[in-house]
């Protein structure tokens, strides 16, 4: 199970499951967390900057000078024998749980605690006390059969675990080394090779990415090799931040993202990858961390002028999304996530006058949504407002973009990505938008009949391969003599969901000589700050 610490004096020890001691010298009070960069690789090759030390849970601590290319292979790695749990009950009070286990005498049952709160003064993280039958099943059927027969009874759950075997550590001159299947790296910074991001969308690729703190490589449940950056979380957001906005970004811009990034990662500690040794993954399901990033001043001043500083809302921490470009009207959280919505997370013009523009257009009417797609109103986003800056000329595509997809193409994405047999596609309709224009809901017609797709990401995917930039578009098709659909042209305006602050926006108004604070209480309405820690 993970664990994730509070630092209170100048030296801790970290110890984490399955592992060797693993010590930090560090005066400031702050969550120390675990970063899953890869996943089920059959190894990974790095090069270390300087001299590093590798612990091991039951091996004396191996120090070596070397700093060319070292690789880490499975040696003789094998998935996790598959097991099943009944879980009988679930509750995020731990004594509804204990109430239950002393009140239920049909088996021997347990708790097993899932998730971490982390001691500071206001709630941060979640725990989930599940309550489960102890004995355990090497088939699903056989743990089917047995809960049947309970007068009380649960859900059948696969176990989560890691796998076994050993892992090969190879030297620059290929001396090979045995070690556990849990190990630390510690010591120096530590380049790796080929780190994968921004799987499916336009930007896809790798790059070798050099990280601080600690490495922990584990086998996994598959039998492959995974990577953790263990590091405090504010040297963390010291990757966030170059990884999510441009380090040329005015100060006030830099010092918005720092805060909104801490508020979202401490927001969902425990609350994502539950079932992974990791607190938090390194692309845009989290956040994007590029690991050490560029040693810039600019970057450095925002992470330490905002230290400890979050969002906050009724005394709660925030949930605090942010878009690259809004296009000109952020979008509210309920039409773009399933929910109810935060009051602070609602969608506004994205302009000083950004209580002018429902009283005399609604972005939800068609064809309010077509002229103002196919318009360049003007809106913090709209860097021609701004005098075209050097900085932000890249987002000009984004602002208002056009993208043409094949008919046959559209068919394909919608068999593999959301299991729809089209057939022939004849038509593709806007259903529903929200309050930016984003579609929350599209029709396809088809010689197979009409289907629907819900959810701007879902939306995104099923009809472009690299993903459309939003799903604040129009469609327009071009036909076949006989009617027949050949492509599909979507005009659109913005990159992302739309929700929260627009980081274009952002850099705007601090050109503007805008602070962050004002930047963030634009964005997040009704939220204030506090400082955490």
């Amino acid at each position: 199970m993970k664990r994730t610490i509070i630092i209170v004096v100048l030296v801790v020890v970290l110890v984490l499951s399955s592992c060797a001691p693993v010590y930090y010298t560090y005066q400031k009070r702050e969550p120390v967390i675990r970063v899953g960069i890869l996943e089920s690789k059959t190894g990974i090759v790095f090069k270390p900057q300087g001299k590093f030390s590798i612990h091991q849970q039951d091996s004396p601590v191996m120090d070596f000078s070397d700093n060319g290319e070292w690789q880490v292979k499975v040696l003789d790695g094998a998935p996790v024998e598959p097991a099943y749990g009944i879980v009988l009950f679930e509750t995020h009070d731990s004594e509804k749980a204990e109430n239950f286990v002393r009140e239920f005498t049909e088996a021997a049952v347990n708790v097993v605690k899932i998730g971490e709160l982390l001691p500071l003064n206001i709630p941060v993280g979640d725990c989930l006390y599940r309550v489960m039958l102890e004995q355990t099943f090497p088939q699903q059927n056989l743990a089917v059969e047995f809960n049947d027969g309970l007068s009380y009874s649960g859900r059948v759950l696969q176990l989560e675990g890691d796998g076994g075997g050993t892992l090969l550590l190879v030297t620059p001159d290929g001396r090979q080394i045995e070690l556990e299947r849990i190990v630390r790296f510690a010591g120096t910074l530590f380049t790796i090779k080929d780190v994968s991001y921004g799987e499916d969308f336009h930007y896809a690729g790798k790059a070798n990415r050099t990280y601080q703190g600690e490495l922990e490589v584990r086998l996994n449940k598959e039998g492959g090799v995974s990577l953790i950056n263990v590091l405090p979380l504010e040297k963390y957001l010291l990757g966030v931040l170059p990884g999510e906005m441009s380090v040329n970004f005015p100060l006030e811009a830099l010092k918005a993202q720092t805060v909104a990034a801490r508020t979202f990662f401490l927001h969902n500690f425990s609350k994502t990858h539950r079932n992974d040794p990791f607190d938090v993954c390194d692309d845009v399901h989290c956040q994007v961390f590029i690991g050490r990033g560029e040693n810039n001043r600019h970057i450095q001043q925002a992470v330490e002028e905002t230290y400890g500083m979050v969002l906050v809302h009724q005394g709660k921490l925030c949930l605090t999304p942010y878009s690259a470009v809004c296009g000109g009207h952020t979008e509210h959280a309920q039409n773009v996530w399933s929910g109810d919505g935060e009051p602070y997370l609602v969608g506004i013009f994205d302009s000083p006058r950004l209580h002018e523009a429902d009283k005399v257009f609604s972005l939800d009417n068609e064809k309010n949504a077509r002229d103002w797609i196919l318009s360049h109103p003007n809106v913090y986003c709209n860097i021609e407002r701004s005098g075209n800056p050097e900085f932000a000329m890249y987002s000009k595509k984004y602002f208002r973009w056009s993208k043409r997809v094949s008919r046959g193409e559209i068919e394909r994405l919608a068999s593999q990505r959301a299991g729809i047999e089209l057939g022939d596609l004849y038509d593709i309709i806007a259903v529903k938008r929200g309050v930016s224009g984003r579609l929350s809901e599209i029709k396809f017609v088809a010689s197979n009949g009409s289907f629907t797709v819900k959810k701007e990401l879902n939306i995104r995917r099923v009809l472009s391969a690299d993903i459309l930039y939003s799903a604040c578009f129009i469609i327009e098709k071009e036909t076949d003599a006989n009617g027949l659909p050949i492509t599909f042209t979507f005009k659109g305006a913005g990159w992302g969901h739309g929700v929260g602050m627009c980081q274009i926006g952002a850099a705007m108004m601090a050109l503007e000589e805008k602070s962050y604070e004002k930047i963030l209480s634009f964005y997040y309405q009704n939220a204030s700050l506090k400082k955490l820690y």
